[in-house]
């Protein structure tokens, strides 16, 4: 299956106009709007190019406002190093329509050490990679899991009130580029609310924003999210996923949602077959 593409680049302008393919379109509203996964992944790539780091720098927190609906129409992106020191630069990206900011993002990028390892307390941790073998048939790329059914290559199956896994194949941040495990894990980071909330009639929260705290950057460009915590109140929900790959968890997000029930999506709705069980 080809990977899907989430923006191409126009050419002959002064600055980057990144242009959405139907990849890049939320199923939050007709798909007249990009989803956060786009979103992210497409502020991540522009402060990976445009700020300066010197070796042995790497990201270590994303925190990304989607505080506007973000248009299927052409956008750019602009990034502002805040602090660049020794140890630590920290940047603020923009997105922008029309001389209009739809969404910011907060990165920090720290320089690794040596450290020895001090005896410390340690999580248990549960987390399942899928057979190397199986690939997904559906279009998002994607293989789901529930504790309940395992693993399989549609979602139809896993609307149930079980733990939910997500182990996202890569895709194309920009037509024609190699994008970078730091642009993925951005991307997938927003899986934190279906793994989160993902129940027996599809999601009802939508994003207001994403956190990606990684300890370690992904190795390779295959990256799984597991549900690890649901709080919700009133209308408001934090859910809170394990992000990892196959050499085990390399860190966390978490993800702030408001109340959309009346438009609710369910992931088994992208599934490219007739019927459950064929």
């Amino acid at each position: 299956m080809a990977k899907p593409v989430m923006f191409r680049k126009q050419s002959g302008t002064s600055i980057e106009l990144l242009i959405p393919a139907p990849a890049a379109a939320s199923q939050w509203a007709a798909r007249t709007t990009m989803r956060g996964m786009a979103v992210s992944a497409a502020m991540a790539r522009g402060a990976e190019q445009m700020i300066d780091l010197a070796p042995g720098f790497q990201p270590v927190r994303w925190t990304a406002d989607l505080f506007r609906p973000v248009p299927m129409r052409p956008c750019s992106v602009r990034v502002e190093v805040l602090r660049s020191g020794r140890r630590l630069t920290l940047a603020e990206v923009e997105l922008v329509q029309e001389d209009q900011v739809m969404a910011r993002a907060r990165a920090l990028f720290i320089a690794g050490a040596e450290a020895a390892e001090e005896a410390a307390w340690q999580p248990e941790r549960q987390v399942a990679v899928p057979p190397v073998e199986l690939e997904p048939n559906a279009p998002e790329n994607r293989l789901y899991f529930s504790e309940n059914e395992g693993w399989s290559t549609y979602a139809a199956a896993h609307s149930n009130l079980s733990r939910k896994q997500i182990w996202h194949f890569p895709f194309s941040v920009i037509e024609n580029e190699t994008p970078s495990p730091f642009q993925l894990a951005a991307g997938v980071a927003d899986m934190a609310s279906v793994v989160s909330h993902w129940g027996s009639d599809g999601v009802p929260y939508i994003n207001a924003d994403i956190t990606l705290a990684m300890a370690r950057p992904p190795t390779g460009l295959m990256i799984g999210a597991a549900g690890l915590e649901r709080v919700a109140s009133d209308g408001i929900a934090v859910g809170t996923a394990l992000m990892h790959d196959r050499a085990g968890v390399f860190g966390t997000a978490t993800v702030c949602g408001l109340w959309n029930g009346d438009r609710r999506v369910n992931p088994a709705g992208r599934d490219e077959r007739p019927e459950i069980g064929t």
